[in-house]
């Protein structure tokens, strides 16, 4: 199963809107694993005006499938920021803004952690073999194993 790359849009009054923008446009050109970005939707749209880029967003949300990801739509895991200006000057708004942003990226981790298919170190994969390796199949058709993988 290819698994999808979430970006995280960053610092709102920065180029990571741009370099987003270039790396859609040239995805064809390139093999790449399909991917998602974190960030602001509307705050995507005023900047892509500004900098003279027509690309359509689809936004996402916590349930959406491998499915949603293709397509000619960049696909956007709304996060809400409310930036009147394509760009303004760095502020604590947009550091929470970038919180924001983690803290929804982490939420998504964490559903699939709290089920074990995400480990974030080779010890606890290693606990988690070990204990469900008489029977791995029980663990992984569990309902709630399954529900984590049909919601990544």
């Amino acid at each position: 199963m290819i698994k999808p790359i979430a970006i995280v849009a960053g610092e709102p009054n920065s180029i990571s809107s741009e370099i987003i923008f270039k790396s859609w446009k040239l995805r064809k050109r390139y093999f790449h694993k399909p991917f998602f970005i974190i960030g602001s939707v509307s705050l995507l749209i005023l900047q892509m005006k500004k900098l003279k880029y027509k690309i359509n967003i689809k936004k996402i949300n916590d349930n959406f499938s491998f499915k949603e990801l293709k397509g000619n739509s960049l696909p956007v895991y709304d996060v809400k920021f409310d930036q009147k200006k394509p760009f303004e000057k760095i502020t604590t708004k947009s550091n929470q803004y970038i919180l924001k942003c983690f803290s929804c990226a982490l939420k998504l981790i964490n559903k699939l952690k709290k089920v074990k298919i995400y480990h974030s170190n080779l010890t606890s994969l290693t606990n988690h073999a070990t204990k469900i390796w008489p029977d791995v199949n029980k663990w992984w058709f569990s309902s709630s194993v399954q529900t984590a993988v049909k919601d990544y």
